[in-house]
């Protein structure tokens, strides 16, 4: 836009201003609704909030828009129509501003060819859009400055000057209003524009198609591209659709203007036919939400009965990565005043030394929310209705962590202050099913007896303890207890474990010679098990942290630490 026409643009914002605080419009009945307004937007605007996992950036775009072209409340309606085309302007200037920004964010995303064939075919429809800047605020001002015969503004200069009687005594009246409708006439650069944006190729979506809909080709976070291709689309033709009401409004205002004048002088006013608008209209719909929209996961997308699951309990879906060595959707889970965040590997996962692979695997679609973190169900379900042994989640070599002897002397593991640690222990063994419903928020341990299961520590903060009953052996001999554990690391992500308790006689004839030993073992599928030879060893999660238990002194202190 040339600095003139910013500059008639603020003229317009502040004549229209004044004008606004007039009083309501003048008409002969109550308006049942904006003639700036489009069924097929408003209905396309009201869609986009019916279809899930869309993306903000579309619905918060979709429904200013829409408050703005199809104004509800009795009063909006009745706005000067100079006031009805200033908030669409408002909302046409944002979705400019919007479209350069989006523009910048693909750009910086380096996706693939399609990206510039979808640039080119914007910067087009962007040029032959900004054709109407300058002619419809002559004619907005025009609106909002010249007044009728009796004082009072109108809602079109034929009504306008209508109110004078003929056209001779309004141009008598109203001697500037000649100049302002002889620029007016002038549409040659407005039907120029409106040819080309019929054109069907203007707003093909093969780009936008190409770019955003197969997610195994896109680099980095799913939702955020296609949520940039959603607002993109639905900010094209919005624009195009609200820019149309306005230009077809203004020309059939004009052409009767045009047609009363009687001046033999008067610039030629070039014909739009209906069907150019028309048509206008038809290659803009090619952009419909309804057509155009890519759910942040498709229906047809293997993930989806995940993406259900998740949600159904309580899981906001936030991103979807697809490269070949992460492939994970992050998570959102609320609980009480806290939000969990969390990456869920969601491919059983072929695991290598150091490294693990997703390729084609089986999609772990059914989950269980562990402390806010959602881990496969099939860890817990893994040969039947309760937990096995099962060598999908590995778990470290055995260490002797305590033993009580004559005595107790319960282990402690030490957790840092930071990482927001929690755990939820019971006694969960290969005897006993599982309870869901128990494993959501974490616990104090488990404690029965002399028996110990990650207790806190009435006298050390961020210490829990571990010790077993010296009857426990001949009660429930080598079973296994489970501890969940969550830690959060500084990247903002929460990673779950398990802890593997069990007790064992220590080999001698006195009874209280008894041992108990622990390993951490996997429950997700972005874990792999690293042996050290160290007590307790470590877990090392794909993209976060490595879990190490370092050993302070025999049989009695462990403490966390997350690398």
């Amino acid at each position: 836009m040339s600095s003139i026409n910013k500059l008639k643009t603020i003229m317009v914002t502040l004549l229209t201003c004044a004008a606004f605080s007039a009083g309501a419009a003048t008409q002969a009945e109550e308006p049942s609704g904006s003639p700036l307004c489009s069924d097929t937007l408003n209905s396309a605007m009201d869609f986009l909030s019916t279809i899930p996992l869309v993306g903000d950036g579309a619905s918060t775009l979709a429904k200013t828009v829409q408050t703005a072209s199809c104004p509800s409340s009795s009063d909006q309606l009745k706005d000067y129509m100079a006031n009805q085309f200033a908030k669409i302007n408002v909302e046409l200037t944002n979705i400019n501003n919007k479209l350069t920004d989006l523009s910048n964010q693909m750009n910086a995303m380096n996706q693939n060819i399609n990206y510039k064939a979808l640039k080119a075919q914007q910067t087009k429809v962007d040029e032959y859009d900004s054709e109407f800047d300058s002619w419809l605020g002559q004619y907005q001002l025009a609106l909002a400055t010249f007044k009728g015969k009796d004082g009072k503004e109108y809602n079109s200069l034929t009504d306008l000057v209508n109110s004078y009687g003929t056209f001779d005594k309004a141009i008598s009246s109203l001697p500037s209003l000649k100049g302002v409708l002889d620029q007016l006439y002038n549409t040659d650069s407005e039907l120029t524009a409106i040819s080309n944006l019929k054109t069907p190729a203007r707003f093909d979506l093969d780009a936008i198609v190409g770019l955003c809909k197969d997610s195994s080709t896109i680099a980095g976070d799913v939702f955020s591209l296609r949520n940039i291709c959603n607002t993109t689309t639905v900010a094209m033709y919005a624009k195009n659709i609200m820019l149309e009401k306005q230009v077809e409004y203004a020309y059939n205002d004009i052409s009767k203007v045009y047609n009363i004048d009687t001046r033999k002088d008067k610039v030629t006013l070039y014909q739009i036919n209906k069907s150019l608008f028309t048509g206008w209209v038809d290659s803009a719909e090619q952009m419909n939400p309804r057509k155009a929209i890519i759910s942040q996961i498709e229906s047809t997308e293997a993930i989806y009965p995940l993406a259900k699951n998740l949600e159904a309990k309580g899981f906001k879906l936030t991103g979807w990565f697809t490269a070949p060595d992460k492939r994970y959707l992050t998570v959102e889970y609320t609980m009480g005043a806290n939000v969990i965040k969390s990456k869920y590997a969601y491919q059983q996962p072929t695991r290598k030394t150091n490294s693990m692979e997703y390729g084609t695997n089986t999609i772990d679609d059914k989950i269980t929310n562990v402390m806010g973190v959602p881990v496969p169900e099939r860890f817990f379900t893994a040969g039947g209705a309760d937990y096995r042994d099962n060598n999908a989640f590995p778990w470290a070599d055995i260490s002797h962590i305590g033993g009580a002897i004559s005595t107790y002397v319960p282990t402690k593991l030490i957790v840092p202050a930071s990482g927001n640690v929690a755990i939820n222990a019971f006694g969960f063994s290969p005897e006993k099913i599982y309870y869901k419903d128990k494993m959501i928020s974490p616990n104090f341990g488990y404690i029965e007896n002399q028996r110990k299961i990650f207790v806190s520590s009435p006298t050390e903060a961020n210490t829990y303890l571990l010790q077993y009953d010296l009857k426990d052996y001949d009660r429930i001999g080598k079973g296994d207890f489970f501890t969940f554990m969550r830690y959060t690391a500084q990247d903002g992500y929460t990673y779950v474990w398990t802890m593997r308790t069990w007790i064992e006689e220590g080999g001698f004839n006195d009874s209280l010679n008894l041992y108990w030993f622990g390993r951490p073992q996997c429950m997700t599928n972005d874990c792999l098990v690293i042996n050290t030879g160290a007590k307790l060893e470590s877990l090392k999660f794909q993209g976060g942290p490595t879990i190490e238990w370092s050993y302070v002194t025999p049989y009695n202190n462990y403490t966390l630490k997350a690398n």
